[in-house]
């Protein structure tokens, strides 16, 4: 058997704890995995017959922009990273927190075709639903989403 010398001990000790801590942070994503995989969602009753427990959508896009009014979208910019893309966050007004996260129509880097800053957000966000396919949608990484 070869002689450990404290380079190896180190490598060794350093490897061991980059493990520990990016194990630590993810614990509950860990967490929610494990249950997911082990309880599932079979035989829990959801919100809704169809939809499940699926998000409230932003808004009605079939005569015209109507936004839900429970949801305030704020477009912003993500820090994730140091490029700063453009998200649109969508957030509770009941309880002021993120709901869900997606790209800013109105940002290059969210999109291939941008819109004009001109342009209203009712129609920004009307133009991003129905038939549109991904040719409207705008779109964040996936850091950016979480």
């Amino acid at each position: 058997m070869a002689k450990s010398t404290r380079r190896q001990w180190l490598k060794a000790g350093l490897a061991i704890g980059g493990l520990a801590a990016f194990g630590y942070s993810y614990r509950d994503v860990a967490k929610r995995a494990v249950d997911g995989l082990m309880n599932g969602t079979s035989g829990k009753v959801t919100l809704h017959r169809i939809n499940g427990n699926s998000l409230i959508p932003e808004g009605n896009a079939l005569k015209g922009w109507q936004a839900e009014n429970a949801q305030a979208v704020s477009m912003t910019q993500c820090f994730g990273c140091w490029t700063q893309c453009g998200i649109r966050a969508r957030v509770d007004r009941e309880t002021n927190q993120v709901i869900r996260i997606a790209g800013n129509p109105y940002h290059p880097l969210s999109h291939d075709h941008h819109i004009a800053y001109n342009t209203p957000l009712a129609e920004a966000l009307k133009n991003m639903g129905g038939e549109s396919g991904l040719e409207g949608r705008s779109t964040a990484c996936a850091r950016g989403a979480t």
